[in-house]
Parts: C-alpha cells; structure tokens; sequence
C-alpha cells in the first residue's frame, strides 16, 4: 500500500505544481475531487493491466501442449494486477469527499471487483474451462474502465475537466507491486501486493 499512496502522492505533486488546478478548482471541495480524481486515473491504469494479463492467459492457453510455468507465472501477475485494483479503489473510497458523485459508482466497482477476484483465482490450466472465465474476465475488465471513466467525470462535478489519465498526463504508470502470499481464510491462498 506504501508504494500506491507514493504513487499518488508524486503523481498529485506534479499536477499541483504544474499550476493543474484551474480557476474553478481553488476551492478545498475541488482539491480534494482531484486527488480522488487521480486516484481513480491509477485503477484505470491498472484495470488496462489486468486486460494485458488476461490477452496474455488467453496466448499461454491457445498453445497445445500448454506451458504450465508460463501459467502459473501468468495467473500470478493476473492476480497481483487484481489485488492491486482493489487496493487502490479501496484507497480511493477512503479519500472520497462527503456527497461525492463518485461514491456509488465506487460501491459498484468494489462489488465487481470481488466477482473479478474470485474468477481469476478460480483458473486451473485447463483451457476447457479457463477460457469461458478468461471471456468474463475481458469483459469484466472492459466495463471496470467504462465504470470507473463514469466514476472519474462523478468525482469532477462541479469542478471543472477532470485530469488526463497517468500515463496521458507524462506520468510514468504505477509501478507493479511487489507480491506476497497470504492466506484468505477459505483454504486457498491469495497473492497480495505490499
């Protein structure tokens, strides 16, 4: 989590710096709408990680015979890109400001990003079943974006265009964290970022 709060923090540093917030957006009301604003810009730029992730299980699972490693390793970055959406949308609903527009549509997103998390663990190598979830999960992944664009105009109301995405803006993407396994409590584990 120290590496995404970093993440946000330089990332808000430079846009503040850079004279990003425009007249309408002095208000204290406003700074904080563009601090979860950007928040929201890191999920999206994680969320288009998980669509790689997923395009790359699909290549892995095309091949006959199938390389397991190559999986395996593939499942795991799937599953780092995942748990790190959620952290950051988590993060993102702690900052959201009182009547936010947002709000709701982070609710949404956090329901959909449980279903995400469940489908991605539940692949097993086996393309015959694999492949309907990995379809899923695409399109899961593409509505994650609409979702969280919609969340992104939501948390703007009121004060004016919201910033370009990170990578849009000059900003170097986040960095992809640093994995861990932990234990969820319902007899699997669960690879977790740091």
């Amino acid at each position: 989590m120290a590496r995404l709060t970093v993440s946000i923090a330089l990332l808000l540093g430079a846009m503040l710096s850079s004279g990003a917030l425009g007249q309408g957006m002095s208000t204290p009301g406003c700074e904080q709408a563009l601090i979860l604003a950007n928040g929201i810009n890191l999920n999206i730029e994680d969320q288009k990680q998980e669509q790689a992730s997923v395009v790359k299980l699909q290549a892995i699972m095309s091949k006959n015979p199938m390389d397991a490693n190559a999986f395996a390793a593939a499942k795991d970055d799937l599953l780092t890109f995942v748990n790190n959406g959620i952290q950051i949308r988590q993060m993102n609903q702690a900052i959201t400001p009182r009547g936010n527009k947002a709000t709701a549509g982070l609710a949404k997103v956090a329901n959909a990003q449980l279903d995400e998390l469940n489908l991605s663990m539940s692949l097993s190598g086996n393309p015959a079943q694999d492949n309907k979830t990995l379809q899923t999960l695409a399109g899961d992944f593409a509505g994650g974006i609409m979702a969280n664009m919609q969340n992104l105009m939501d948390a703007m109301a009121g004060c004016g265009p919201a910033p370009a995405p990170a990578a849009q803006a000059g900003m170097p993407p986040p960095s992809p964290p640093r994995n861990k396994t932990v234990e969820t409590g319902m007899g699997s584990n669960m690879t977790m970022v740091e």
